[in-house]
């Protein structure tokens, strides 16, 4: 049971971090817009 709650909060954590990263890459890539645009 133990290792289930690890595994979970692992992907848990992993999750987050992709969110955080697909966050940042849009913000990212629209100030590269606006940059380009004007």
């Amino acid at each position: 049971m133990e290792r289930a709650d690890w595994l979970l909060e692992l992907e848990r954590g992993k999750l987050i971090g992709m969110c955080e990263l697909e966050r940042q890459h849009w913000v990212d890539v629209s100030t590269w817009h606006t940059r380009t645009k004007n």
